[in-house]
């Protein structure tokens, strides 16, 4: 899940979490202040760029409703989307490719035409085989709104990107301006900062300049790189557990076969000294212990794949970017198995090609 495409670059990514509830600011004062900060964010010494939105990824949070656009027949087809702000810059310190159009600027204010920038899925889910630049969709209005809807035209078409969770697939999703924030409330959102050098230096000076905008403000600091790490919390702790109880499993595997192959060679014990007393070398020795335990080795294999087929279609949720009958990795198994196996059965029926035939004899 780490190594996939996500769409965006998570390394590098300083969040900024402010808190404008302790400050004096109104509501309706809010996305000055939130604007004051990103200004001031963009021009500290060691960021590259700086961004905000309603929704980071990874964060688990969503926007979601439906559009609506004209179809080629005439007829209304509403479409379900995922939503975000995000503020001029966004896709540059996401690092999220746009593929057409033009991204957001500061003509995007909130008494500008209505824009939006849509990922690749979204395109095609809106209008499926023609361009969807300069094409134009709806959706309601707020409550308290001077207009029932809104009509937004699509000048952008970005890369699609991993939003709520990694295994879910790039959902359709629409990016509009934050400044053109459709709620009937106030988003300030979180801030994207894309930094070099000492976090520590970055975030004094992040505090330095927000406590220059109004001191009361308290902050929030993370790495979107431990954000999305956290998201996995869950399978890194399912993968965990497997591991060890596979390893366990394995263990106790060898342990076993090792004393069933150790407990055949003693009861043969006066045989091999019979058999190397009459000239068998060695490595005939050391074959003939193997060649009777190898057929259980790999009858077992056999009948443990053959459950294993039958059972691992139980865990298809706990897996990802494989399926549950995944021949690479049910081979891998059964190559690991067998060497163990090999190992497990070489011990005993070495130290029986050591046997001193004299000894047992007398033993017998």
């Amino acid at each position: 899940m780490l190594t996939q495409n996500m769409g965006f670059e998570r390394q590098g990514v300083l969040m900024v979490d402010p808190d404008l509830r302790n400050s004096t600011y109104t509501a309706e004062q809010q996305p000055a202040i939130a604007e004051e900060l990103l200004a001031r964010f963009q021009a500290l010494p060691g960021v590259a760029s700086a961004s905000r939105s309603a929704v980071t990824p990874i964060s688990g949070g969503s926007w979601q409703w439906d559009v609506r656009v004209d179809a080629p027949s005439g007829k209304v087809r509403t479409e379900h989307a995922w939503f975000n702000l995000v503020s001029p810059g966004y896709f540059q310190t996401m690092r999220t490719s746009l593929l057409a159009g033009r991204g957001f600027g500061p003509q995007d204010t909130a008494t500008s035409s209505r824009v939006a920038i849509v990922n690749e899925t979204m395109a095609r889910k809106l209008f499926p085989g023609v361009g969807a630049l300069g094409k134009v969709y709806r959706d309601d209005a707020p409550p308290g709104a001077p207009v029932k809807e809104f009509i937004t035209e699509i000048v952008g078409i970005a890369r699609d990107a991993k939003y709520r969770r990694l295994r879910d697939e790039a959902p359709p999703t629409i990016y509009l301006p934050i400044l053109q924030n459709p709620a009937p409330f106030p988003v300030v959102g979180r801030y994207e900062l894309r930094f070099g050098g000492s976090m520590a230096d970055v975030t004094a000076r992040i505090r330095e300049a927000v406590h220059a905008v109004n001191p009361p403000i308290s902050l929030e600091f993370s790495l979107l790189s431990v954000q999305v790490k956290d998201s996995l919390l869950q399978e890194r702790l399912v993968a965990l557990l497997a591991a060890l109880f596979g390893l366990l499993a394995l263990v106790l595997a060898a342990i076993g076969l090792y004393g069933v192959v150790a407990y055949s060679v003693t009861r043969q014990f006066h045989e091999i000294g019979i058999r190397i007393a009459l000239g068998a070398g060695r490595r005939a020795i050391e074959w003939l212990v193997l060649r009777e335990v190898g057929g259980l080795l790999l009858a077992g294999l056999t009948l443990g794949l053959a459950m294993a087929l039958a059972t691992t279609r139980l865990v298809r949720n706990l897996l990802y970017g494989l399926t549950p009958n995944d021949p690479w990795t049910l081979a891998g198994a059964c190559v690991v198995l067998l060497i163990v196996g090999a190992i497990a059965e070489w011990i005993p029926a070495r130290r029986a090609a050591r046997v001193d035939p004299m000894a047992s004899l007398r033993h017998e």
